[in-house]
């Protein structure tokens, strides 16, 4: 599997499961301020993007047995 679906897969499940939870957690119907919320875990979504576009092709070349 290429290091960029890897990375989308992870960018999607990331957003759409800290979703889940904290709409789990709020109150029906969600405030206003649940925006805020989406909001925080966007940013950190796309930070954790930058960060596995340098990381991951490093981790994966790396060899643990030499």
């Amino acid at each position: 599997m290429s290091n960029l679906k890897i990375i989308q897969i992870n960018y999607i499940l990331f957003f759409v499961g800290w979703i889940v939870i904290m709409f789990l957690g709020a109150d029906l119907p969600s405030p206003i301020g649940f925006l805020w919320v989406i909001l925080l875990i966007s940013i950190l979504d796309f930070i954790q993007y930058k960060y596995l576009k340098n990381f991951l092709p490093q981790f994966r070349e790396r060899n643990i047995y030499s």
